[in-house]
């Protein structure tokens, strides 16, 4: 079952910076590694979130397609630096290009043991 209603809700939780650092702290327990490495419970969660629809490659696990084609101005490994962000203690902060999210036109960067998404026009190029 797809529900628009369910991946707007979770769409706005992924852009929230307090809520991907929980997440993050989450992950960290073995219990739920384990859970995330059990085929069956993933595909479960996939069913009931509407996602069961996404490519699979060939050894089964979920990709979504990304286009490759899209220009992007950084690239992984990056030093940034943050600003214009609405959140003003995330602002002149030195932080690491983990992705480019081509759906999202958005960058994932971390620093301070935060990851964010940020648009390109809140970066620049970290210069010493």
């Amino acid at each position: 079952m797809n529900n628009p209603e369910f991946m707007g809700n979770a769409q706005k939780m992924m852009s929230n910076p307090d809520f991907m650092n929980q997440m993050q702290e989450m992950m960290k327990n073995p219990m739920v590694q384990q859970m995330m490495s059990n085929p069956e419970m993933l595909s479960n969660l996939m069913n009931k979130t509407g996602l069961s629809n996404i490519e699979k490659t060939n050894n089964d696990s979920a990709e979504v397609e990304i286009n490759q084609n899209q220009e992007q101005r950084f690239n992984k490994d990056d030093i940034v630096i943050t600003s214009n962000l609405s959140r003003e203690e995330y602002n002149s902060k030195i932080a690491n290009v983990i992705m480019y999210d081509p759906k999202k036109d958005r960058y994932i960067i971390s620093f301070d043991n935060v990851k964010i998404s940020v648009r390109e026009d809140n970066i620049d190029y970290y210069k010493d």
